[in-house]
């Protein structure tokens, strides 16, 4: 069974992103992957150091080379029911939309988010290793995101935000 897991990475960082009429959504999504992250990294016992990957994430120079990064994102998508199990699992992207939607995305921005889901996967599919195909995917959709100047600002993260991403 291929698992079809480039788009998880981007489920979780697409909520990240916010446009200037939406200033709060960053928190919002911030505050909401923190606890997953915590639960996922103790559960597969994954290093500390993948906090510093989440961490730095939207720095525009920052490229994410931990495989076990990749795990966790997979991790938390499964933990937030964004998989549809099968043969061929796969991102549900119908809960995606939505999902995106409850966090503060407009049509028109989720539907350009599943775009890029979709371009990042498609740059990512060789990677045979399942977590480090999530961390090209990752890498390529942080730069497209910037790229369209829809990163957030990193000195916008909270900070008691990023004290609980560092242990």
């Amino acid at each position: 069974m291929r698992i079809n897991f480039v788009s998880v990475i981007l489920i979780i960082v697409a909520f990240g992103v916010r446009t200037s009429s939406h200033p709060i959504v960053m928190q919002n999504i911030l505050g909401h992957f923190v606890k997953p992250i915590s639960r996922c990294q103790q559960e597969m016992g994954l290093p500390d150091t993948i906090y510093n990957d989440f961490y730095n994430f939207w720095s525009e120079d920052y490229e994410i080379t931990n495989n076990a990064t990749g795990c966790a994102f997979i991790c938390m998508a499964a933990r937030l029911n964004l998989i549809v199990n099968g043969p061929n699992s796969h991102i549900n992207l119908d809960t995606f939309f939505q999902y995106s939607r409850k966090r503060g995305a407009d049509d028109e921005t989720a539907k350009r988010l599943l775009q890029l889901l979709r371009y990042c996967e498609e740059q990512s599919k060789d990677e045979r290793d399942t977590c480090m195909r999530v961390v090209r995917c990752a890498n390529c959709f942080r730069r497209e995101i910037h790229a369209l100047n829809w990163a957030p600002p990193i000195v916008e993260t909270p900070s008691h935000y990023s004290n609980e991403l560092v242990p």
